[in-house]
């Protein structure tokens, strides 16, 4: 098969792209987060030698690669993040592929993608309480332990968004009627510079995606993102969630036809009542 050129390779993944990414505004800003990772994330990483994630679909296993790692395990819910970073730490490298494209489709209803989120954080964060002690005691480079522990807790910076919401009134208090503290709020001040870093991580996924688009574009698009993705908390059990096939639209709990590229009017589109196949969970 093309691509398993070495013995050692037990993974070749692909990159999603998004069927319905048009449909509404939900759908555009979740493609827009989810090309970050996957033109410059999952890039960046495999081209260091460093560790990656199978993301569930769009890839091929190795068998004795699975069955090396111990096979899949039901301890956490991203059982395929579990099992590659099981594989990786047996030694199998796995080969990412961002030019071949794997379609896919997104959640449609905002419900359905805070399923999906909660399974994604809470999933990922059982897997750093399974593997992350392993992976610092590991031979692995110190480079790349340090962007496993940045992979598996990615998700702490909620609890840092937590701290600065609850905290935000005192310190408004502090420095309203504390002078002496006023250097040190304008010291703080200098933190906005770590946007710097955020935002050019996410342009940079945006020109490689959409090279004919301009500045005027992402700026609007890249703060709604981030405006959606620090309100939208996962609250949802994690379970399956509904998709619908390119084309077959949802509008007012039925599901009507439309045009493959139509956008539905937004927000109120996305998160209207829908009805769908059953799926297998």
């Amino acid at each position: 098969m093309p691509h398993f050129t070495g013995s050692e390779v037990g993974v070749v993944q692909t990159r999603w792209t998004h069927l319905n990414e048009e449909y509404s505004l939900l759908t555009e800003l979740q493609a827009f987060g989810l090309n970050a990772h996957f033109l410059v994330e999952q890039v960046g990483r495999n081209l260091g030698r460093h560790f990656i994630n199978f993301n569930g679909t769009g890839g091929v296993w190795r068998r004795t690669c699975i069955e090396d790692a111990g096979g899949w395990h039901a301890d956490t819910l991203t059982e395929d993040l579990d099992l590659s970073y099981r594989a990786q730490l047996r030694g199998w490298r796995f080969v990412y592929l961002p030019q071949v494209q794997a379609p896919a489709e997104l959640p449609a209803a905002l419900p359905a993608l805070k399923s999906q989120q909660h399974r994604w954080t809470k999933g990922a964060a059982e897997t750093a309480r399974k593997h992350l002690r392993q992976v610092l005691r590991s031979g692995q480079s110190t480079s790349t332990k340090l962007h496993a522990a940045f992979h598996l807790l990615n998700s702490t910076v909620f609890v840092a968004i937590l701290l600065m919401a609850v905290l935000s009134v005192p310190l408004l208090y502090i420095r309203e009627y504390e002078p002496a503290f006023q250097p040190v709020f304008r010291l703080a001040s200098v933190c906005i510079l770590g946007f710097l870093p955020l935002t050019y991580y996410f342009y940079t996924a945006w020109r490689i995606d959409s090279p004919a688009g301009s500045l005027g574009q992402f700026v609007p698009r890249f703060l709604l993102f981030l405006a959606v993705t620090m309100g939208c908390p996962c609250t949802i059990p994690g379970r399956c969630w509904p998709v619908w096939p390119a084309g077959l639209r949802p509008l007012s709990g039925r599901l009507k036809w439309g045009s493959s590229s139509g956008r539905a009017p937004g927000l109120a589109a996305a998160t209207a009542p829908a009805v769908w196949a059953a799926l297998p969970c």
